[in-house]
């Protein structure tokens, strides 16, 4: 294997720091040649890999992704089988590995078990800049390393969130041009929170199967179509306790609960507080501003 390595730095945070930040262990600038190949990773957690000039290609199970200049892909450390250069020519590349508490659920946010590739496009720059940015803190090790390094991975977050969006607002384009749009689908649940919805009549308005739709409405929102409309319905219900003196039954009824009781225990999950308890702290807010 052929590896000609231009810039490669380590860190070990303190253990205090692995909590709250997102940890930067390891980070470089490789060039490779045609024949570079690496099996599983070792390590857990995460690495994020910048292709700036040839191709590679990411082996997760029997499935198979191609990594082209400007794209960027998140590996599951867990998870990898295999990555190598492909084509004739060099593989160069800027990679970051991360591990926290909160690297899992962002990567499963973002989904990247399903598709690790984020093709940046318009955003290569501001990537670059954070790549740059985290083996620059290494290299100079200032006395706040820990905290600019979460700032710098943090900004490279924030890119990869907006090129999902970008690209499901796409995938929403092309739905409602085929009439399956969940846009409509929001909306109505939007206006009409106060309806006994049932999945079925959700995936009507889509003209989608159950398992179609369900599975449409979770990519696209991170949240079940139930579980979606109870938190509208929360919303709502907020809005009354705060601007108005009806009863919590009345309020409840009013945004869809057929029992007062269950609206209780579901607005205290959702909340943290009961909606009396809710409604007496609005209350005090709203005196405190009139003072």
């Amino acid at each position: 294997m052929s590896v000609f390595r231009t810039l490669a730095y380590y860190h070990t945070p303190p253990e205090t720091y692995r909590h709250i930040f997102h940890s930067v262990l390891r980070a470089g600038h490789h060039r490779v040649a045609p024949d570079f190949k690496i099996g599983n990773w070792p390590y857990p957690g995460h690495d994020l890999i910048l292709s700036v000039a040839g191709s590679a290609t990411v082996q997760l199970a029997n499935r198979f992704f191609t990594i082209e200049p400007g794209d960027l892909a998140w590996i599951d450390c867990h998870h990898i089988e295999a990555c190598w250069a492909r084509r004739s020519t060099s593989w160069e590349f800027l990679w970051i590995h991360i591990d926290s508490e909160q690297a899992n659920g962002v990567g499963e946010t973002l989904g990247v078990g399903n598709n690790p590739i984020f093709p940046l496009r318009n955003k290569t720059a501001g990537a670059v800049a954070a790549f740059k940015s985290v083996l620059g803190l290494l290299r100079t090790r200032p006395v706040a390393m820990d905290a600019a390094l979460h700032a710098a991975v943090a900004s490279l977050l924030s890119i990869l969130f907006e090129v999902r969006q970008v690209a499901a607002s796409i995938e929403a384009q092309h739905e409602a041009r085929s009439g399956h749009n969940l846009a409509k689908v929001l909306n109505a649940m939007r206006v009409e929170y106060q309806k006994r919805w049932k999945v079925r009549d959700l995936a009507r308005l889509m003209s989608l199967s159950v398992p179609q739709f369900f599975r449409r409405f979770s990519k696209a929102t991170g949240s079940t179509p139930i579980d979606w409309l109870r938190r509208e319905r929360i919303n709502h219900a907020k809005r009354r306790l705060a601007e108005t003196h009806d009863t919590i039954g009345s309020i409840a009824e009013g945004v869809g609960y057929a029992d007062p009781h269950y609206f209780s225990r579901d607005f205290k999950k959702l909340v943290g507080v009961t909606p009396r308890h809710y409604r007496a702290h609005e209350n005090t807010l709203h005196a405190n501003d009139h003072d």
